[in-house]
């Protein structure tokens, strides 16, 4: 299988479940093939990890963001936000959460 293949089982397997790819992080540019799999609107980021940010509704109020490496182990982390979460605040738990992400792949 190749890589622009996983990465569509990924895609496939978390949107049967409402997930939704919301922003790639990379440690080095993805290639056209890679991209060309994801939605127009998801955003793009260097990063430390190779990973996948997918998000959806969990309860009445709250967003759900799950974290999924793209390389190595499958392993994924999950934060929540409730509606009120300042951008300030979400972007630094998004932040810690890949980093130690990239820490548990070291």
């Amino acid at each position: 299988m190749t890589r622009g293949d996983e990465l569509a089982t990924i895609i496939e397997q978390y949107r049967r479940h409402g997930w939704e790819p919301r922003r790639l992080l990379f440690t080095a540019e993805p290639d056209v093939e890679l991209l060309s799999l994801l939605p127009g609107d998801v955003e793009r980021a260097a990063a430390a990890v190779d990973a996948l940010w997918f998000t959806r509704r969990s309860r009445e109020g709250e967003e759900a963001w799950e974290l999924r490496r793209l390389t190595g182990s499958p392993y994924a982390l999950v934060e929540v936000f409730s509606d009120g979460t300042n951008d300030a605040e979400a972007e630094d738990r998004l932040t810690a959460a890949a980093e130690r992400m990239a820490e548990k792949g070291r």
